[in-house]
């Protein structure tokens, strides 16, 4: 029967893969295996990225020992070099201007420094197209239409925080090169975007309190979005204020 025929050729992938583990001394992990139906046989190809971004912990078969708990990141330099179209029309049209960004990382959570080494070593690669797929605009403009830009992916390396050469940066600087640190950038985007929540916040506060000044407090309606803000944002004791304060502009 057709179940019967399937069955054995279960059986024959299962044989197949068992054979295969003895003959990498037990060295192969199911995540990267496959069974290639072309050529009926199993195959492993090992991706240390596909560890890390699965936060694999514990036992290691391919690498045969316990992951290091100590935790870590690859960090990565992207050294860039652009066109100044800002510059056109001026003494200084064509300059091409030279940037370093240090401390990008290839994860965006820690991962165990044994596979974040050989992620540094293996992975050069999927960095590289990380890059060009973030600079994608930039390298078409420059390929198609003449706006030059390049980038070349630098210092690639394990560690368990991002390390700071500071005599190199300053070496870089003076050879007119702009250096900037992912973390820094990262850093202030967060304090800007908190900032701007803040302004958001305040702005929201006083159309609320304005609206309470002119209709009171009874004039939201029940479980409204106003009135949940009013509660959370004002509190009993400012809204008791706000409506005094109504109800004396009223007397007026």
């Amino acid at each position: 029967s057709v179940e019967h025929i399937l069955k054995l050729h279960d059986d024959e992938i299962r044989r197949q893969e068992v054979s295969f583990r003895l003959q990498k001394n037990g060295r192969v992990c199911r995540e990267h295996m496959r069974f290639n139906r072309d050529t009926l046989e199993w195959e492993m190809n090992y991706d240390p990225y596909y560890c890390g971004s699965s936060r694999c912990a514990g036992m290691c078969p391919v690498l045969g020992h316990e992951l290091d708990k100590k935790k870590g990141n690859v960090f990565y330099d992207v050294k860039i070099s652009y066109l100044r179209n800002d510059l056109n029309g001026t003494l200084f049209e064509g300059q091409v201007d030279t940037r370093i960004i240090k401390g990008k990382k290839l994860f965006d959570h820690p991962v165990s420094m044994d596979i974040g080494k050989i992620c540094a070593r293996l992975c050069q690669d999927r960095i590289r197209e990380k890059v060009r797929r973030h600079y994608f605009t930039q390298l078409f403009f420059s390929e198609y239409h003449g706006r030059y830009f390049s980038f070349e992916i630098q210092n690639v390396r394990a560690e368990r925080r991002e390390s700071r050469e500071l005599m190199q940066d300053l070496e870089d600087i003076r050879n007119g090169i702009q250096i900037v640190h992912a973390s820094d950038m990262e850093k202030r985007d967060s304090e800007n975007k908190r900032e701007r929540r803040r302004q958001a916040r305040e702005s929201a506060v006083r159309r609320l309190e304005k609206k309470l000044l002119e209709n009171g407090y009874e004039s939201l309606e029940k479980f409204s979005v106003d009135r949940r803000h009013a509660d959370k944002w004002l509190g009993e004791e400012r809204i008791a204020e706000l409506e005094q304060m109504r109800l004396e502009k009223e007397k007026e």
